[in-house]
């Protein structure tokens, strides 16, 4: 059975649940070039959506060759920082990811691009200078955080 985008969106939100989100030092988005500002709600919201997701992606770098297409993790990171569609996220205290493999790994910062045509990513982390690149995150999580009615006027036309 094929759903709309908005039911889904409608139901993520309405499953929204009522835990306290992360305490943040920074968190900007920018979607096509535009700052997005937000609430104390909002940012509170996507802190936690944002945690929840990095939390159980299931594939890293650091245990699989998930490419960099040749490139420094560090410029991968810089371009993605610098790049006109992306949520970036710095956390007061680090949080881990815990991978299907079972190791562990530190999470400070979180930067998630908003690219696509139809989904979000890439997902990167970086906690003391180490970069981090996620694949097999939950996908109902990535949801929450694009169908925040502070985005949908924002989001390009296959992600609504």
């Amino acid at each position: 059975m094929i759903y709309r985008p908005i039911v889904v969106c409608l139901c993520l939100a309405a499953s929204t649940g009522f835990a306290q989100a992360p305490a943040t030092k920074s968190i900007s988005i920018r979607i096509v070039g535009h700052d997005i500002s937000l609430s104390i709600n909002a940012k509170s919201r996507l802190a936690r959506y944002a945690q929840d997701m990095m939390s159980d992606c299931g594939l890293n770098s650091a245990q699989d060759d998930l490419s960099w297409n040749g490139k420094a993790a560090k410029t991968v990171w810089n371009e993605q920082l610098n790049h006109p569609s992306r949520l970036y996220i710095q956390f007061v205290k680090p949080f881990e990811n815990r991978s299907w493999g079972g190791e562990r790994l530190p999470i400070s910062e979180v930067l998630i691009g908003f690219d696509n045509d139809f989904f979000i990513g890439p997902e990167m982390s970086r906690h003391k200078g180490s970069i981090i690149s996620y694949g097999e995150c939950w996908g109902n999580l990535a949801l929450k955080i694009m169908c925040m009615p502070e985005f949908l006027p924002y989001l390009r036309e296959g992600q609504r």
